[in-house]
Parts: C-alpha cells; sequence; structure tokens
C-alpha cells in the first residue's frame, strides 16, 4: 500500500493552529480534521488561523502546476514530491540531523514554525543559494544555521533554491478549474553559477487517463 504523506489538523488553538495550519498547505494531503462532539475548529473560528489560512492556500494554488509536476515525476520515477534536505545534499553532513525543514518538490525549501507562540525560526542552509519567496532577496547558505527573526504568527518561511524554474500561476483562485484558466509565470531562480533549470508538466487536470499532455522543460543561463 502506498501512502501519502499528509496533515489532518486537530485540536489545534490560536497561534499553534495557524502555524500547522500554514505547515499543512505545503503537505500533498490538507485537510481539516475533526471528530463528532469535538470543538469546532473551522479556520475562519479564530482570526490569526483564518489569516494564516488564505495566505497560505493562496500559496498553494498558485503553486498547484508546481505540485503537479512534480507528482507527475513521482510516478515516473519514484523520487518523493516531499524530501529531507539530505536527499537534495547528501554531501553536506548538517543536513543530517535536520528534521523539520523539506524541500517540497526540487525548488522551495519550507521551514515551519513549531514551537507555540514564537516569532522567529532557526533553519539550516546548505551551501548554495536561496532566494526569499516573499521578497526575492538573496541568501547565500554557508552550511550553517540562520535565525530568521519577526516571523508573524501567520506566516511560514519559504525559500527558493538557486539553480530552480518554478512554474506558477500570477493569480490564485477559489478553484483548481478556474485557476487553469490563469496565466502561468515563469520564475527564474538563477543558481551560483548563473544557471537554473526546470520543468512543467500540464494535462487537462481531470481525467484519470489523458489523451494528450504537454511536458516543457526549462533551461536558463546568464539571461538566456
Amino acid at each position: 500500500m502506498a501512502v501519502i504523506p499528509g496533515l489532518k489538523i486537530s485540536g489545534l488553538l490560536f497561534s499553534i493552529g495557524a502555524s500547522a495550519m500554514a505547515l499543512g498547505a505545503f503537505y500533498p494531503f490538507f485537510c481539516n480534521h475533526n471528530e463528532i462532539e469535538m470543538p469546532r475548529q473551522e479556520f475562519y473560528v479564530w482570526v490569526s488561523v483564518s489569516e494564516a489560512a488564505r495566505k497560505a492556500i493562496e500559496i498553494r494554488y498558485k503553486l498547484i502546476a508546481y505540485i503537479y509536476t512534480a507528482f507527475y515525476y513521482q510516478t515516473q520515477t519514484g523520487k518523493p514530491v516531499l524530501n529531507p534536505l539530505f536527499y537534495l545534499y547528501p554531501e553536506d553532513e548538517n543536513t543530517f540531523a535536520i528534521d523539520l525543514q523539506f524541500s517540497y518538490g526540487d525548488a522551495i525549501l519550507v521551514s515551519p514554525v513549531t514551537t507555540e507562540n514564537a516569532t522567529s525560526v532557526e533553519e539550516g542552509l546548505p551551501k548554495d543559494i536561496f532566494y526569499d519567496y516573499y521578497t526575492g532577496a538573496k541568501i547565500l547558505g554557508k552550511g550553517q544555521n540562520v535565525r530568521i527573526n519577526n516571523v508573524p504568527l501567520t506566516h511560514i518561511p519559504l525559500h527558493i533554491r538557486g539553480g530552480t524554474v518554478v512554474p506558477m500561476r500570477f493569480r490564485s483562485a477559489n478553484t483548481t478549474t478556474e485557476l487553469r484558466e490563469q496565466p502561468l509565470n515563469i520564475l527564474i531562480a538563477p543558481g551560483l553559477h548563473g544557471d537554473a533549470s526546470g520543468s512543467l508538466y500540464l494535462d487537462d487536470g481531470e481525467s484519470l487517463e489523458q489523451e494528450c499532455a504537454t511536458e516543457i522543460n526549462f533551461d536558463y543561463n546568464n539571461g538566456k
């Protein structure tokens, strides 16, 4: 039996609930789970959780094409959609003990806040170049931990790994049907040597048996 990792968000309140909700949006399977006779826990019950939900789900939907492509390659090669950092940096022994951060596909580094009421998070950055997902700021990893301060309770730190190309929608939408009508953007994150590569897989998004599909490979080298 193949088990896809997922997060059932249950019994989580206030600040840790907002953080857990944001983290769940970056798991392959994402649902808000509750049990009979338990207190209500819809995202809108708490202001911080509803705000975190809107932000994280918007990002998830913008990245659906990227996620879908990662799942396609998992079916073709067996490479998981989520990976520990040592999978991408096996030569870096400092990544071996990192058990909270993970790679979401090949390009996105997720560094969740896992401590209640925390407004900072310590993340390990291998010797590579990374870009802040929200600001585009460039960070040179030195193979050691870096502390990120002033992290809002409704925010989850994300970084794009240098050397990757990320297909993503320009805007989010309420459904994946609406989302497929949105234009695609190609986000290029140059690596240490100015190059980057990535892929995009597209089909009708609904059928189990596809009559046709499109696979595009992107290669970037110093502005070309």
